[in-house]
């Protein structure tokens, strides 16, 4: 009890201080007001220059006058010590960063004079991690990856990597990333302006004597720089669930049914209607054996003129969705990039039945045949005309494998072929591995 009743007072008392501390800013954000230094604290790593470009956009080193201008208030005060505070986490070479706005305590300083002091903590710097990997075709490799984060001072990264291995018998590669102009870390539509630039280096050795006399190598040498902007969203969504089946895994009878829609277009720059839904239908054949049908769709209508946005976009492909195609590269593409799609189809049917001699394994046998489309939506043309369009051409697989139920997940090994695809698709032809909970 005294415990409580201490924790009650301490936070009646915080919230007291919190709430005159406001009342005390608010009432004096019109007051004049300074910054004339800067101190950061915390930076043995750091080059002083590279802190001193970013302080420099917001505070001026030079034409200071006796007099203050009009902008010169305490407000205005607070927000260069929010810009600056937000550019030096953006950054990334800081795990803590900690304003304080207190008086100046040069001799010659103006009673409205302040020095805005920051204490900082740095990230760890060294990183060094090593791993082994098993596959398939006798493929096994070992490597070793080192990363020096803020390498000369300048938010700087500096990453190395080795790799040995059976038929990719060496790799290798070495980059260096740093900031080129450092961004105000504050998010708006068009970026925080910061740009990123890359230089690499990488090469690449394959032993191919196993079927051919062949050894292929690959050496480069790569540049880019990088800067992007935000997007944002706010919307409302509802999801309507029906499910009658005995199991969700391994259902011999009963039904799934999961509709969804979503408006966009609340605040932000997306906008749109998206709705989508997932059937299931499962039943027993006897003799152990399960037939099950099942079937998704996905419609995305931009509104207000605005374009679809990628983060919003269907993605279909893959051993959890359509078998036998490559994961998210089904669909509209911009040269390598698959960029998704704005309505889809997608259909299965499959027989699981038990295993020879062991019907009581969780080990299973499966045959499959799966059908779908991923395609963009025009608003501009007929919706039966590019409904029709989309499901007169589908991609189709079909195939065999082994099902493993391992509750609460799902893991498949297909042997499978494309039967039909477009010429935007990634196809898998051959083995393909699936592990999730929810499989088409």
């Amino acid at each position: 009890m005294a415990r409580e009743r201490l924790e009650r007072k301490l936070r009646s008392e915080y919230e007291s201080y919190v709430r005159n501390l406001t009342e005390l800013i608010r009432e004096n954000t019109d007051s004049p007001a300074r910054i004339t230094s800067v101190k950061i604290d915390g930076t043995p790593n750091t080059r002083t220059s590279f802190l001193a470009s970013i302080v420099n956009k917001y505070i001026p080193t030079s034409g200071m006058t006796p007099s203050l201008g009009p902008q010169e208030t305490l407000l205005n005060a607070l927000h260069t010590s929010r810009h600056i505070t937000a550019a030096l986490n953006s950054t990334g070479i800081f795990t803590s960063v900690t304003p304080t706005l207190e008086s100046s305590s040069s001799p010659y300083a103006a009673p409205h004079d302040y020095a805005l002091h920051f204490k900082v903590r740095e990230r760890g710097r060294l990183f060094l991690k090593s791993s082994t990997d098993v596959g398939s075709n006798n493929d096994g490799s070992a490597s070793i990856t080192a990363r020096i984060r803020n390498a000369f001072g300048g938010a700087e990264t500096v990453e190395g990597s080795v790799a040995f291995g059976t038929q990719v018998t060496r790799s290798g590669n070495l980059r260096c990333e740093w900031p080129v102009v450092v961004g105000t870390g504050e998010l708006n539509p068009n970026g925080d302006g910061s740009i990123r630039g890359e230089i690499g280096l990488f090469g690449v050795e394959k032993d191919e004597t196993w079927y051919a006399s062949v050894r292929e190598g690959v050496k480069g040498f790569r540049a880019s720089l990088r800067s992007a902007g935000y997007t944002s969203k706010s919307s409302i969504s509802h999801t309507l669930t029906r499910d009658t089946r005995d199991d969700a895994l391994q259902g011999t009878r009963g039904s799934y049914l999961r509709y969804s829609q979503e408006f966009a277009g609340l605040g932000g720059d997306a906008a749109f209607f998206k709705t989508e839904s997932d059937s299931r239908y499962s039943r027993a054949l006897g003799g152990g054996y399960t037939f099950s049908l099942s079937g998704r769709t996905g419609f995305l209508y931009p509104l207000y003129g605005r374009p679809s946005l990628f983060n919003d976009r269907f993605q279909l492909g893959g051993p959890t969705s359509l078998r036998m195609f490559r994961p998210n590269e089904m669909g509209p593409r911009d040269r390598n990039d698959s960029v998704g799609g704005d309505m889809y189809w997608a259909a299965g049917a499959s027989i699981i039945g038990p295993f020879p001699r062991k019907p009581d394994w969780p080990l299973k046998t499966h045959l499959f045949i799966n059908a779908g489309r991923l395609d963009t939506y025009d608003t501009k043309k007929s919706s039966l005309e590019q409904t029709a369009r989309s499901l007169s051409t589908p991609s189709i697989s079909a195939g065999i494998g082994l099902v493993y139920m391992l509750n609460p997940v799902r893991v498949e090994l297909n042997f499978g072929v494309p039967i039909a695809a477009s010429v935007s698709d990634g196809m898998r032809k051959g083995v393909q591995v699936g592990i999730g909970m929810d499989f088409l």
